[in-house]
């Protein structure tokens, strides 16, 4: 069979750049979700078996081919890429009879740039499908590199960072209590305590440091008894000083500290028969230790207990007839039990 095959094909630049493929690839497969690359094809009166041919092998490499008549209107570049419009095709191929060779030609209506090739089919149609093909195949890829570039994917805006909400503040501790509490303080080491009521008022420097002042009332006696007679003694003390609490401000808080006192004791002696008994005020210092601690009940009130432990100096003397008393005043202990509250 004597044919010649004149093909003619028009590719856009996003048709060859969607069909062109790396090496060792078809060059006509498109991305998952895309269209096919359609192609028209022409075909002269004879040459039915050579355009079914030429068919099956544009759609093994995942070509769309729209099959029209051939017209010689239509053998001219510019005819055809009007067709190719028409048919929204991205390549047009036309055959046509001719003497022993295959004409191809590739036309590119982006750049209107047109390639021809002259391919010898040896009369075997096989074979000018098998030659056209691979012409086509290198047309593409030439094509590709004269082709527009696709517009590179605009990036992807990173995420603006978000700005972490600020830590919530712990809530400063209230800056001053003022506490009311029952104290016992033992004058005599062989003697029941005397009671008093203590007034004191702290205030919290840090939630670990604070300052405290208190004043002791006393409410009842502390009787002392000893050869010629009995001894009746009223404590009251003035003390300042200051405290850490080492895990800070929390619901159980305890506390350290060391402090100073003016201690005022009255005395008043009850003499038996033959005796004669005094009555004496004195004013001592009482440098002592400091153990508290406190339970928040609420935001405003909590329990406070508190121990102090000193000597007196200069340290007073309690005289029975001819025998003094080792058991007075030294050392001097002083325990609270009660409740703060704070207004602020």
């Amino acid at each position: 069979m004597k044919c010649a095959l004149v093909a003619l094909l028009m590719v856009s630049a996003m048709a060859v750049s969607g069909a062109a493929a790396a090496e060792g690839t078809n060059v006509a497969e498109t991305a998952p979700g895309s269209q096919p690359t359609r192609i028209a094809l022409l075909a002269g009166p004879g040459l039915e078996d050579l355009a079914n041919r030429f068919s099956a092998e544009l759609a093994s490499l995942h070509f769309e081919v729209v099959r029209l008549a051939a017209a010689p209107e239509s053998s001219t570049p510019a005819a055809l890429e009007g067709l190719a419009r028409e048919q929204q095709a991205r390549a047009a191929v036309r055959i046509a009879a001719a003497e022993g060779a295959i004409d191809l030609w590739l036309v590119n209506p982006t750049t209107h740039e047109a390639v021809y090739r002259r391919i010898v089919a040896e009369r075997d149609p096989a074979v000018a499908v098998l030659r056209s093909l691979e012409i086509l195949r290198g047309s593409l890829i030439d094509l590709r590199a004269l082709s527009p570039k696709p517009a590179a994917p605009a990036p992807t805006p990173k995420p603006e960072p978000v700005a972490p909400l600020p830590a919530t503040p712990a809530p400063a501790p209230r800056a001053l209590w003022f506490g009311l509490s029952a104290a016992a303080t033992s004058l005599d080491a062989r003697h029941s305590p005397a009671w008093g009521a203590l007034a004191g008022l702290h205030f919290a420097v840090s939630p670990k440091f604070g300052l405290h002042a208190a004043a002791l009332v006393p409410l009842n006696e502390s009787s002392v008894s000893g050869q010629g007679g009995r001894v009746r003694a009223w404590a009251g003390a003035f003390a300042f000083g200051g405290s850490v609490a080492p895990w800070g401000e929390r619901t159980f808080t305890p506390a350290l500290g060391l402090g100073v006192a003016a201690l005022a004791l009255h005395t008043r002696g009850e003499a038996n028969a033959g005796f004669r008994g005094t009555s004496d005020l004195n004013v001592v210092a009482w440098p002592h230790a400091r153990l508290a601690a406190t339970l928040r009940l609420s935001t405003r009130l909590r329990a406070c207990a508190q121990v102090l432990a000193g000597f007196a100096t200069p340290r007073p003397v309690l005289l029975l007839a001819d025998e003094r008393n080792a058991a007075w005043v030294n050392p001097l202990l002083s325990g609270a039990l009660g409740l703060e509250v704070t207004f602020n």
